[in-house]
């Protein structure tokens, strides 16, 4: 047995009994049709699970009972697809490593998934997934690579789980349904308040920043420094470099502020050839592929730093910077970059249309004071979403716990209700 695959059962839970997953469920795989072929994916009848059909799932523990995509009977008779029966426990183990679900329905998946199909004398479904749920922290040990994680399926074969009678499985799954769905439930309402919190900052700012000065726009180019005029960074930065030149890629810019921690950095020789595309204090940078429109100050910490093709400066110029960077967060602006955007599977904006934005600008006079009610309106919206966002990571953490501490016997479940989830 591997032993990289002995980490995480406990070697005697209060029920008294370990043993390997694979005596308990039968394991496989999956496989993907020649895509060449395109009567292997025509009149298609089968659900053919995918890491896109997981990453978003409201209820992650409800039965699956549909797909994005279908293979066809005769994709599955010319390939190494199998189609595995409802009840089926899947588990992603490569690049959206540990994802995971239960079948509602027969079903094929890809070569991405490892797949259990439990005995049904021995192992319940549901608390095979609960159990599955509870081991992420051992997906994350297992997983092979630095940037496209892969657990083998060696590491796989010799898992060992907790197996109590399956009365008590039952009873477990039934208190984790309970359980998980109310906690659930708050983590929603959670994400539902940040969604309100952003469309009341967005209903502000456009009040603030658009209406009174729609009748005066100017081109986004004309209030950026002509001498370093809006431009996308390097198109291949080389590998990460420790040491290195800051480089500054669109996904940095999510959360709508750089950690200059966080961001890789490249070969300063690579650097100095894209010198046309470096960063100032007080620069914006903003996203032009994938997330258009991201959009975060440039931290004085990080002048000199440059950029990837999917992000572009910002240099403000005879404006109020904090005004700038406000407006170009309202509806307004972000709209007209949505309808800008080109691309079938990256959505990107170029940068002459990004130029020609079409800004409504007040008189230079009136920005600054803009400027500082955005930042008050900005910095009170920050403090509450990051308290709601802090509220649903212990939320998800204590779901975890519970999960954990239920599949593996260290919760009765038998006694324990009325969990608190505050």
């Amino acid at each position: 047995m591997n032993p990289r695959s002995l980490g995480w059962a406990p070697a005697l839970p209060p029920h008294g009994r370990v043993m390997p997953l694979r005596y308990a469920a039968k394991i496989g795989t999956g496989h993907t049709p020649d895509r060449t072929k395109p009567e292997y994916w025509r009149d298609c009848t089968v659900p053919w699970v995918t890491a896109s059909d997981l990453s978003s799932r409201p209820e992650p523990f409800a039965p699956l009972l549909d797909t994005e995509q279908h293979v066809s009977e005769l994709g599955l008779q010319h390939s190494a697809a199998v189609v595995h029966p409802a009840g089926t426990v899947m588990l992603c183990r490569t690049a959206s490593v540990g994802l995971f679900v239960v079948t509602g329905r027969p079903m094929a998946t890809t070569q991405a998934f490892v797949t259990w199909t439990p005995h049904a004398s021995v192992l319940d479904s549901r608390y095979l997934l609960y159990t599955v749920a509870a081991m992420a922290p051992e997906w994350e040990r297992l997983a092979y690579g630095s940037t496209h994680k892969t657990i083998y399926m060696p590491d796989l074969e010799g898992l060992r789980i907790p197996v109590p009678p399956l009365d008590e499985q039952r009873r477990i799954a039934d208190f984790l349904d309970t359980e998980t769905a109310r906690l659930d439930a708050l983590a929603s309402l959670r994400e539902r308040q940040r969604t309100l919190l952003t469309d009341e900052l967005a209903s502000l700012l456009e009040a603030a920043f658009v209406r009174p000065y729609d009748g005066s726009r100017v081109p986004l180019m004309h209030l950026t420094d002509p001498r370093r005029p809006i431009q996308y960074g390097i198109v291949l930065p080389g590998p990460d470099w420790p040491g290195g030149i800051p480089i500054i890629k669109g996904g940095d810019i999510a959360g709508r502020r750089l950690n200059p921690e966080e961001l890789k950095r490249t070969d300063p020789e690579i650097e100095r050839r894209f010198a046309r595309s470096r960063v100032h204090g007080g620069d914006y940078v903003i996203a032009i592929r994938g997330s258009v429109g991201e959009i975060a100050p440039v931290p004085a910490s990080l002048n000199g730093a440059n950029l990837t093709q999917d992000s572009a400066r910002i240099a403000p110029y005879d404006c109020d910077a904090t005004w700038l960077g406000a407006v170009l967060r309202t509806p307004d602006l972000q709209n007209q970059m949505r309808q800008q955007t080109t691309g079938a599977t990256i959505k990107g904006i170029n940068i002459s249309e990004l130029r020609r934005l079409r800004v409504p600008t007040p008189l230079r006079g009136e920005q600054p004071g803009l400027g500082q009610r955005a930042a008050e309106h900005f910095q009170r919206s920050h403090a509450a979403d990051e308290a709601l966002r802090a509220s649903v990571t212990l939320i998800r953490e204590r779901r975890q716990a519970l999960i954990t501490a239920a599949v593996t016997g260290q919760l009765d479940v038998t006694t324990a209700h009325g969990i608190d989830t505050r």
